[in-house]
């Protein structure tokens, strides 16, 4: 997919999407542009318990969607206009790669995008 592509989908978000319409135009072609295809990206990932999910995983193991286990990528989705609750935003991807998140400790980067602004977050050991 070429960057092209991306701009594409871009063009095509409304200014008003909610995070799921940016999930569905944008952050999946985000991920196949990564190198992830549709069997490597779990959405609605539980991290530490059902009831709070990142927006998506994603590994480059082909058995990921089977094993649920072992993701590299996080990536915590929010609505285009999404600028006040940035610092939540931050907090909450922090959260899910915190050692405590017990089906997250692979993880080594997590994204924060609201299809105008993609954050990258990398994991150095403990601290993020």
């Amino acid at each position: 997919m070429s960057p092209i592509s991306l701009k594409q989908q871009l063009s095509t978000l409304p200014n008003n999407a909610n995070s799921a319409i940016v999930s569905s135009i944008f952050v999946d072609t985000l991920l196949n542009f990564l190198g992830f295809d549709a069997g490597q990206v779990y959405p609605q990932f539980p991290t530490r318990n059902r009831s709070n999910p990142v927006d998506y995983a994603a590994s480059k193991n082909n058995d990921f969607l089977e094993t649920q286990s072992n993701p590299y990528l996080l990536v915590e989705v929010k609505k285009r206009d999404n600028n006040a609750s940035y610092k939540q935003a931050v907090k909450q991807l922090k959260r899910y790669l915190h050692p405590s998140s017990v089906n997250c400790k692979s993880a080594k980067w997590g994204i924060i995008t609201n299809g105008d602004y993609i954050q990258l977050f990398r994991k150095h050991e403990r601290v993020v």
